[in-house]
């Protein structure tokens, strides 16, 4: 049977659908292997072994032992060892290869949109990332990342492509969460301790100072943390909560550099980095310095009292100085900063700087020793910078231990299958939505580009009256590339690729020249209809008239004939 991961992937979302249990599911996945390999004798290991081989998932052996003693009649465990009679096909054999013919059609724009643009990758190599980008969110290469972003984003309006795709962000809920279940006794409830510390993007993002979309997404991680703790309370009677956040003073450190930062922008009136949404609307929208403290209020309004955010101000040093949980050697760091920093970039040193400490405190919090089950990591950090998530990767230990950071895409997928979400139909979080995830990466390598251009602004030999044309087109790209208005995935890529500002300038007139053609044609169109529906009226009223008349005075036929 050829593998197909998109296949699996949407199979679980078929069954979610049909409101089939997730352990079921399982199930039906092992009765297949054991009837394909023709199994009469084996252990959990084999049928994890065939699982991947054969519908390229991983299931946690505990999940496996559970399914095949509890869910599927007919097998036996005896010393530590199933026996069962030999099983019949499956249907689920039937489904899966169905679907793997609906899945290999998608590659067939997939591939020709990224062709399009490059020949760097063999057809192969983009199927087999597009796995990882759904999954995972991402792939390392920006360039095959950017464009699988812009072919889901570029294809929302396309039924054929938004129903596979819808399939599988339904399916991705069930198989990410058994993916990191040790067992399948641990859904349904979270209990353990769990303190997360967040970024400075998200003391920002909960008083909605980024865009709609990071507001929504962090609303619907609280609505998550306050379920599981509400329900810890129920059972339990005691007043603490199970999750908490917090954030570090080295978060309040960023977090208050950045209002001081738009203090300095009102003050010496200068232009703040147009990518940095919550900058760019504190200093916008404050005529003065002192106006800068009401947004401070507001936003530690909602920190504090609408998402009760901890302010952990203890001093962590004795970890930071302690060999036994410092995480980074030189090595490691210097492989860090060559990687993303390879200018030398002050403010990226700092960022670096910044993460290697938290990460480092992290550690010490969890003791020095490595963790490799998800839910008893005790300490997580909850980050969306691509540096920040490289440095945590780079400080694990091997690819099994959880890591001192983590999303909030996997965070919220996690304790929405924990809460058994993944069987409600038509209920898909925000950050699991690949159309959505897709939209927000581009939107973030948008600005991404737009930072570097502003950096570069900085440095150029240029006239007041120069710089200002060029910062206004930087800002106006900010606002107008988003992938959430209707604009062309095309037009996004090539701003991502561009190397100077002449394609900038050049770029934003083309825009601006096809925006108003569209309005133009908009407005011609509305134009012609309210003109038809005018005709209509005329039209109705004449048809009236003559029925009116014929019944007042009808005609006979022999004054027709004489006529």
């Amino acid at each position: 049977m050829k593998n197909s991961l998109l296949a699996s992937i949407a199979l679980f979302g078929v069954y979610r659908k049909k409101n089939l249990d997730t352990y079921d599911l399982v199930a039906q996945y092992v009765s297949a292997v054991i009837a394909q390999r023709e199994y009469s004798d084996f252990t959990s290991a084999m049928i994890q072994a065939d699982l991947k081989d054969l519908y390229m998932i991983e299931i946690p052996i505990g999940v496996i032992k559970s399914v095949c003693k509890n869910r599927i009649d007919g097998i036996k465990l005896n010393r530590g060892a199933f026996s069962c009679t030999r099983f019949p096909k499956d249907e689920i054999e039937k489904e899966y290869n169905e679907l793997n013919q609906e899945y290999d059609e998608l590659f067939t724009p997939l591939i020709a949109f990224v062709r399009n643009d490059t020949d760097e990758y063999q057809d192969q190599y983009i199927k087999d990332r597009f796995g990882d980008y759904l999954i995972s969110g991402g792939v390392s290469e920006t360039k095959l990342n950017n464009l699988y972003a812009a072919f889901i984003s570029g294809n929302s309006e396309s039924r054929s492509i938004r129903e596979k795709i819808d399939l599988l962000s339904s399916g991705l809920i069930s198989y990410n969460g058994l993916s990191y279940t040790d067992s399948a006794g641990s859904s349904g409830a979270w209990t353990e301790k769990l303190i997360v510390f967040l970024d400075t993007e998200f003391l920002f993002s909960c008083a909605g100072y980024h865009d709609d979309y990071h507001h929504a997404v962090f609303q619907e991680l609280y609505d998550l943390i306050n379920e599981v703790n509400q329900s810890y309370h129920r059972r339990t009677k005691k007043q603490d909560d199970l999750i908490e956040l917090r954030y570090l003073k080295d978060t309040m450190a960023v977090y208050l550099s950045i209002i001081a930062a738009a203090k300095q922008c009102i003050e010496t009136k200068m232009a703040p980095d147009p990518s940095k949404k919550a900058l760019m609307r504190i200093v916008q929208e404050s005529p003065s310095a002192m106006d800068v403290d009401l947004h401070r209020s507001i936003i530690d309004n909602a920190i504090k009292n609408t998402y009760h955010i901890l302010y952990d101000d203890k001093d962590y040093d004795h970890y930071v100085t302690d060999p036994r949980y410092i995480v980074y050697d030189q090595p490691t760091y210097s492989a860090i900063a060559k990687e993303y920093n390879p200018t030398n970039d002050d403010n990226i040193n700092r960022k670096i700087d910044y993460y290697s400490r938290v990460y480092t405190i992290i550690n010490g919090l969890r003791g020095g020793k490595p963790v490799h089950i998800f839910e008893q990591c005790r300490y997580i950090f909850l980050t969306g910078s691509r540096i920040g998530r490289g440095t945590s990767i780079a400080g694990r230990v091997d690819s099994k231990t959880v890591s001192f950071a983590t999303d909030i895409d996997f965070l919220v997928s996690r304790l929405w299958f924990k809460l058994n979400k993944q069987l409600v139909n038509d209920r898909i979080p925000v950050s699991l939505d690949i159309v959505a995830r897709s939209q927000a990466v581009l939107t973030r390598e948008v600005s991404r580009k737009v930072r570097a251009f502003y950096e570069e602004l900085k440095t150029k030999d240029l006239s007041e009256s120069e710089k200002q044309i060029f910062y206004a087109n930087l800002r106006e790209a900010e606002q107008f590339l988003e992938p959430y208005n209707p604009v062309s995935t095309e037009e996004v890529l090539s701003f991502i690729e561009y190397t100077d500002f002449d394609e900038i300038i050049e770029a934003q007139y083309k825009l601006k020249q096809r925006a108003a053609e569209a309005e133009e044609k908009e407005q011609a169109l509305l134009d012609a209809k309210e003109e038809l529906a005018q005709k209509e009226v005329i039209i109705e009223g004449l048809k009236q008239d003559i029925i009116s008349r014929s019944h007042c005075c009808p005609l006979k036929v022999v004054d027709v004939v004489k006529s």
